[in-house]
């Protein structure tokens, strides 16, 4: 006799208890882990150079990120549902420079219900196109990132005297940043490539 349907050694599938169960795991689940070199949460430098190449202009960041980091929020409006950080990088990039070249490196990503059509070439294109910069802002760790550059607290605590208690990294980076113009440039080139997938 032959059963209509999936079978385990002639078997209708659905005569095992467990099959309801485990079928309703792996919807849940969505899919086998990645595998080694697949998609991967950003880490924080990741994030941070994002952040960094608007507050510099430089393309040079956003190609120190993996093509592999990739962020997934379910609940985000449709299209920002997932991203390569990569991607989103060179999108803000080319958007706040109003510069069409960043966005033959923005590549949209995709998963099963995630939609990730903001950050693609062509939303990219149409936004440069529109001629309106935005100045997207990036939260990050500034304390991880300028000791990576080789800064210490005390440079913080001598930079700002009046609170030695509590080192501002956030005011020491915006000061770094704007004021230190070749100092800061040069150990920008300190801090560590991802690219490599």
């Amino acid at each position: 006799m032959t059963f209509p349907g999936p079978t385990v050694n002639g078997m209708p599938l659905m005569a095992f208890p467990a099959a309801p169960c485990l079928v309703g795991l792996l919807l849940l689940l969505g899919s086998a882990p990645a595998a080694a070199g697949g998609p991967r949460p950003p880490n924080d430098f990741e994030r941070a150079y994002t952040a960094l190449a608007l507050d510099t202009q430089s393309h040079e960041l956003c190609e120190k990120i993996s093509p592999d980091a990739e962020s997934r929020a379910l609940f985000n409006s449709p299209g920002t549902q997932i991203y390569r950080e990569r991607s989103r990088c060179f999108l803000y990039l080319a958007v706040s420079s109003l510069n069409p070249y960043f966005c033959r490196n923005v590549v949209e990503a995709d998963a099963w219900l995630h939609n990730g059509s903001y950050f693609s070439e062509e939303n990219c294109r149409q936004l440069v196109a529109q001629g309106k910069p935005f100045n997207f802002t990036v939260s990050f760790d500034h304390e991880l990132l300028m000791t990576t550059m080789g800064y210490s607290e005390e440079d913080v605590r001598r930079r700002f005297p009046r609170h030695p208690e509590e080192p501002d990294w956030l005011r020491f980076y915006l000061d770094a940043f704007k004021h230190n113009g070749g100092d800061f440039q040069r150990r920008l080139k300190l801090l560590p490539d991802f690219s490599q997938r």
